[in-house]
């Protein structure tokens, strides 16, 4: 088979041709594949249709063989590129063969030269094809009749229009990949610029926040309830910490960028009751009644046990906004050969007036957080009572162990 490697000196330094189609551009491949084929069958039916038995031999294979050669053009175009010329060529020379039998596919051929080549090589190989068949129709007189005049002008016409069409859908497109780059390049400056500003300012303060309440949770001047005041403040500091990293990594990792953030890498927890046990004395704090279960064989990863702790925490903020003081609320954590379960339960008020305030979205955020594990959320009421029931399956967390 013949291939562009077998004439290196055709092709040196005559930059400008794309590079063949890969498998990727399975977009731009359906695009080129659709546009040939239509070129092609009217190119082919076309003629026929016309002329029908009144065409001679030798026109029929340049009908059929020109639209074949030309739709080869995205995906192999050097070695198409030369092999329709090398085609066209011969029709000029072929007794009994007329330039308007390869009408459309010279379309074809000069839309995808403008596409798929810079200017310069585009009006090269116009000027080539175009002298070459003038030069071959004008040397001899038995061609230069009605029918190839006007194929000839429809070829030189027909030639500028479509390399000029296809040079302005490569402009086009450029612009919109310029465009898209840019755009995807201005995000990744931002990320990179909010990951760097959190991490010198938020991380920094929450840092020495979680320092200071460590300190002041083990210094004997204090009473013992301010001390382990500050150690409830020092856990959730530290778990809040802990998530700014985890997010500070994430932007890092969109941007490309490189910033210290320590980030520990997700690992195997024991369990889950820390943030279980702290929102539960915000909920008593609040004035309820709360009692909480967990199960003795829950063992969660790193990343359940943060997107846990984020449900659990959203659940008792519901519960202190929308629940009822006098009424017992509980929470419980369970984990059987399928699944883990986050269930919560508690009495909702009769009136939903309330002086705290709701963003109205924490359902929403609750869900989207599980659904990055593969969980679910559903909610549901049953004589007045509220439950929420978060899932993970069991499969997801033994894969991220």
């Amino acid at each position: 088979m013949i291939t562009p490697h077998h004439f290196p000196h055709l092709f040196k330094g005559l930059p400008g041709i794309s590079a063949p189609l890969s498998a990727n551009n399975s977009g731009a491949i359906h695009i080129y594949t659709t546009t040939s084929i239509i070129f092609g069958l009217a190119n082919i039916i076309i003629p026929f249709a016309s002329a029908g038995n009144q065409l001679a031999p030798q026109e029929i294979p340049f009908i059929v063989l020109a639209p074949i050669i030309c739709s080869a053009i995205p995906l192999f175009p050097r070695c198409a590129i030369i092999s329709y010329s090398g085609c066209w060529l011969t029709l000029l020379v072929t007794p009994g063969v007329y330039m308007s039998d390869t009408i459309f596919s010279n379309m074809l051929f000069y839309f995808y030269i403008g596409l798929l080549t810079t200017t310069k090589k585009a009006s090269l190989i116009y000027f080539i094809n175009g002298v070459s068949c003038v030069t071959i129709m004008y040397s001899n007189k038995e061609a230069f009749d009605v029918n190839n005049t006007t194929g000839l002008i429809v070829y030189l016409t027909s030639g500028i229009l479509f390399i000029s069409f296809g040079k302005m859908l490569d402009r086009i497109e450029r612009f919109w990949q310029h465009r898209a780059y840019a755009t995807e390049s201005q995000l990744n400056r931002i990320r990179s610029d909010i990951a760097k500003e959190m991490h010198d300012l938020v991380s920094y303060s929450m840092s020495q926040t979680v320092l200071r309440a460590r300190y002041s949770a083990s210094n004997l001047f204090y009473p013992a309830s301010a001390r382990t005041e500050f150690s409830a403040i020092a856990a959730t500091g530290a778990d809040a910490l802990h998530e700014l990293r985890i997010l500070l990594y994430a932007l890092q990792k969109e941007s490309g960028d490189s910033i210290p953030i320590n980030a520990t890498p997700l690992r195997k927890v024991q369990d889950i009751s820390t943030s279980v046990e702290l929102v539960t004395e915000d909920i008593e704090q609040a004035g309820f009644s709360v009692s909480y279960h967990i199960a003795n064989n829950v063992s969660l990863t790193r990343a359940q046990t943060l997107i846990l702790s984020r449900v659990v925490r959203e659940i008792a903020a519901n519960i202190i906004r929308h629940g009822d003081p006098s009424k017992p609320a509980t929470l419980t954590v369970s984990q059987n050969e399928n699944r883990i379960q986050l269930l919560s339960t508690n009495t909702i008020i009769d009136s939903r007036a309330t002086t705290l305030p709701s963003s109205g979205a924490g359902l929403l955020n609750m869900r989207e957080r599980l659904e990055t594990l593969g969980g679910t959320l559903t909610t549901s009421t049953e004589d007045g009572e509220w439950i929420i029931s978060a899932t993970v399956p069991l499969s997801i967390a033994e894969e991220q162990r």
